[in-house]
């Protein structure tokens, strides 16, 4: 068991990072360490180790489930930092977690599985990556693309044409994700599927068609108040239940009630 605070702290640092080795002479210290203590908390984002913070990780599978991701880095030593959602809008919250922990200095290294991870654009990925790495002296593993860089390290020439070259491509392959969804949209729309949330009085079946609820009739009422009998929208809500932000897009929507109810009964 190490005998002081000084010794504890270097030889969590040399589990976290292999490169680092104590000052010769003296056992305490450890060269450029930037730790900080801190204590347990409940994370939604994940496990906060309490001690240090350490490492940070990318919860996806390929790195999550590699304790010590090729690194020789304990699985003590790492944190997982997870995104509420995935694809290419989604809550970044365990992103902007993470980047605020390496502004800190709380941070030695972080791995991702792709640079993709890291921004959205190749202009985002590129000045986040040089932020990480170059600005806080921050080490970071990128397992699937190949890129690597020590704590305290630089990009290489190398590095650089990787990342350019990923940032690239991740962007093209953003851009064609957003075209094949949007086809998709406008397929369903021509086959009669209701895309995007089902309007009020709703819901869509398995196959994606709209299905009324117990609301309908309520709907149908506070549109035939709006237009037969000239009401306000507030006081159609007040007489119908429906709340009155809903009334003016029941009004909008009219021929999608009306395609359910029948254009004699409407």
């Amino acid at each position: 068991m190490p005998s002081s605070t000084s010794e504890r702290r270097c030889r969590s640092a040399l589990v976290a990072n292999a490169s680092r080795r104590p000052v010769p002479g003296d056992p305490g210290r450890c060269p450029r360490s930037r730790r900080r203590t801190t204590r347990r908390r409940a994370s939604p984002l994940g496990d906060v180790l309490s001690g240090h913070v350490r490492d940070l990780r990318d919860p996806e599978p390929a790195v999550a489930h590699q304790p010590e991701c090729d690194l020789g880095i304990a699985e003590s030593e790492i944190e997982i930092l997870a995104d509420e959602a995935t694809g290419t809008n989604t809550d970044r919250s365990g992103y902007r977690q993470m980047l605020k922990r390496v502004r800190d200095g709380e941070v030695d290294r972080v791995v991702v599985r792709k640079v993709t991870r890291l921004g959205r654009t190749m202009r985002a990925m590129s000045e986040n990556v040089h932020e990480i790495v170059e600005d806080h002296d921050t080490g970071l593993n990128v397992q699937n693309d190949g890129l690597e860089v020590e704590p305290g390290g630089e990009l290489s020439m190398n590095d650089e044409m990787i990342l350019n070259v990923l940032a690239w491509a991740a962007e093209i392959e953003a851009k064609k994700i957003r075209e094949n969804t949007k086809e998709g949209l406008r397929a369903a729309e021509a086959a009669g599927k209701w895309v995007g949330r089902p309007p009020c009085g709703f819901t869509t079946d398995a196959d994606g068609y709209l299905q009324p609820t117990e609301e309908f009739g309520d709907a149908v009422e506070a549109i035939r108040a709006v237009e037969d009998l000239g009401w306000s929208h507030r006081k159609a809500a007040r007489y119908t239940g429906v709340p009155r932000r809903t009334v003016p897009s029941l009004v909008e929507d009219r021929e999608v009630y009306l395609s359910q109810h029948g254009a004699d009964d409407f």
